[in-house]
């Protein structure tokens, strides 16, 4: 168990980083609090390098990308303290990626698990550092958003790759700003930007299993107003005849209005519907959500913003209904010459019903505090401290502190030390004689929030002017996890078992990755090393040990025989899983090969053809606690216009 001692420790470091430094007379010379709005990537620090990122090239282009997720405000992300790994919108249209769960697989320490069985074609959700995914806080344009299936975490599939700027994600605890469930890790998938100048573009393809996907988007900016639109379809016969198949339609608008040189508002909605066949049931999942908010600044370094946003998903098949409402204020502004002071407030209604779990409501109020200093040019600390009252568990503190280190302009070192919690969901508090599978699954009124410690560090290098080498090591460790066991009750002729806190858990690791630019070759080799362990030091199920994954991009800029091209392979070693009887089993490896070409054709046309998993290897993926065959050799082809 981790003691009270250790809590206490980690609160002192976050408040004395606050603290201490404020005796030091230095001053750093920073920009303002950027020009955009908080669902937007907010340009801060500096807005002279933002109109120059244009002009960079390889990594000092990647190097300095618009990061928002790990401190809630826009920075470049060679000057974030705490280590976030993004994948851009550049990487997206020039690499033929098809699919948000293609761009996150690449960023090292995330790993793309299955899901529920009869979305296997479509269903994915993602791993951070080998938790399972319902460990991890999943954001769009920083907001929670929900799916089917909810306990085995979110399908990040229902957001289709047309309508992604850039994903972020941090990994490791982030409670301190956004409260429960950032537990493992976060990620945020952050919606296109509104264009300053009109583009209209479309995009058809068709691949294996019959799926035909079709896209269409239009942005501008007329006046004081901005606005984007998006619609995406995907049908698809599925992976297994007469099981899998699906239809999705996803709805994307987003507004801005200016009413004034120092005040914006904004609107945003996002539209999701999936039809199935579940269990030979047709079936609909439904959702949407709205958001929008109000920004004033005082001036460039002080600005306040309040929001609020509506979420609802209904999904028919266990006739769940899960809604969430929240208001929240955010402030930030800049002290003393080297304090990016932030604070905010936000206060959330959730409810949820699903079968054999009764309607239930729960109000959720939190508040955070972040102080971000550079004493010095090298020199930047981080520390927040955030406070939630849930109804069901009262308060929680939740503490964060960070460092970076630059003490060369090429060499930049990370440190950050934190403490996560997730508070048990309305369905795991108030299930009742589900049945699932061979026996009845209760909740628990009486759970507790389960908890995490992270600990990590890394050391960020530009080797040359081309090649950018990164080296990270990370320290988890979980109590108060909640799992299921029998009660000794029998309903119904089978078994009942009931949710409670039991479980401890452990996940160590290092993650080494290197970006080489040359010319318009680009060349991404990535490695992560993973120990994952419950309390009886067994592995955690599925995690590899071992991954590796490595990425080609090649860009031949020519008018007329101009093409892209990229070639991807992961490695996964040394995975587990406990099979019906308890027996802790080993897993075959698998290398996945994926390859695409793109072709322009002029300055507004292109097609491409991508195949999938090339070895055509079969491999089982996370499924609930079950093996599931992976699906062999996949094709798409198809083409885009932009104007």
């Amino acid at each position: 168990m981790i003691s009270v001692y250790r809590h206490f420790l980690l609160s002192v470091f976050c408040i004395v980083m606050v603290g201490v430094m404020g005796d030091y007379g230095y001053s750093q010379e920073q920009g303002g609090a950027g020009k955009e709005l908080p669902a937007e990537a907010d340009t801060s620090d500096s807005t002279k390098q933002s109109k120059d990122e244009k002009k960079l090239k390889g990594s000092a282009l990647y190097l300095n990308e618009i990061v928002v997720t790990g401190t809630r405000e826009g920075r470049i992300l060679k000057d974030v303290p705490v280590e976030t790994g993004v994948v851009t919108r550049r990487e997206i249209e020039e690499t033929g990626i098809q699919t948000v769960t293609d761009a996150a697989r690449w960023l090292p320490g995330v790993d793309i698990s299955g899901g529920a069985p009869y979305g296997a074609s479509q269903r994915r959700t993602a791993v951070i550092h080998g938790l399972p995914a319902q460990y991890s806080l999943v954001l769009l344009d920083g907001r929670r958003i929900k799916s089917e299936h909810i306990h085995t975490g979110i399908n990040i599939g229902i957001i289709p790759i047309h309508m992604v700027e850039r994903i972020e994600v941090v990994k490791g605890p982030l409670s301190a700003q956004y409260g429960s469930d950032a537990f493992g890790g976060v990620m945020n998938i952050i919606t296109r930007t509104i264009p300053a100048s009109p583009f209209l573009e479309a995009e058809l393809s068709y691949g294996s299993y019959n799926t035909k996907t079709a896209s269409a988007g239009h942005g501008a900016t007329l006046g004081n107003l901005g606005y984007f639109v998006n619609l995406n379809y995907t049908e698809s016969d599925g992976v297994v005849e007469d099981r899998d198949w699906h239809r999705q339609g996803n709805g994307l608008a987003k507004a801005t209005y200016a009413l004034g040189p120092d005040d914006r508002a904004y609107i945003s909605s996002f539209l999701y519907a999936n039809r199935y066949l579940k269990s030979g049931v047709e079936v609909d999942d439904r959702e949407y959500n709205i958001d929008g908010g109000y920004e004033h600044r005082f001036n460039s370094d002080t600005a306040i913003a309040v929001s609020g946003y509506h979420v609802k998903l209904t999904a028919e098949y266990a006739e769940d209904e899960n809604v969430s409402s929240q208001g929240d204020f955010n402030f930030r502004t800049k002290l003393f010459g080297m304090h990016r002071v932030a604070l905010g407030g936000e206060a959330r209604r959730d409810s949820f019903e699903r079968t054999a779990t009764p309607a239930h409501e729960q109000d959720i109020f939190g508040g955070y505090l972040q102080d971000e200093i550079t004493p010095v040019r090298w020199l930047t600390l981080l520390a927040s401290l955030r406070a939630d009252i849930h109804d069901e568990v009262g308060t929680v503190l939740s503490p964060m502190g960070g460092i970076l280190l630059k003490p060369v302009p090429v060499t930049r070192l990370r440190a950050t030390a934190g403490r996560g919690f997730r508070a048990p969901s309305l369905q795991e508090l108030y299930e009742y004689h589900y049945k699932h599978g061979n026996y009845y699954r209760d909740g628990n009124p009486d759970l507790r929030p389960e908890y995490s410690i992270n600990y990590s560090g890394g050391i960020e290098q530009d080797i040359t002017e081309h090649f950018t080498g990164r080296l990270g090591v990370f320290y988890n460790t979980f109590e108060d996890l909640i799992t299921v066991v029998d009660t000794g009750e029998i309903y119904n002729t089978l078994p009942v078992r009931q949710r409670v806190n039991i479980s401890e858990a452990m996940t160590r690791g290092v993650e080494a990755e290197g970006r080489l630019y040359i010319g318009d070759l680009d060349l991404i080799l990535g490695y992560t090393y993973l120990d994952s362990r419950d309390d009886k030091d067994e592995y955690l199920s599925y995690n590899p040990k071992h991954m590796y994954r490595g990425r080609v991009y090649y860009d031949l800029d020519h008018p007329w025989l101009g093409f892209k091209l990229m070639i991807s392979a992961e490695h996964a070693r040394d995975r587990y899983y406990r099979d019906k009887t308890g027996a802790v089993k080993r897993l075959e490896n698998y290398t996945m090969l994926g390859a695409g070409i793109t072709k322009r054709l002029g300055a507004h046309f292109g097609l491409f053809i991508r195949g999938e998993n090339l070895l055509d290897q079969e491999f089982t993926i996370y499924d609930e606690g079950n093996t599931q065959t992976g699906f062999g050799r996949t094709w798409t082809f198809g083409g885009s216009m932009k104007f």
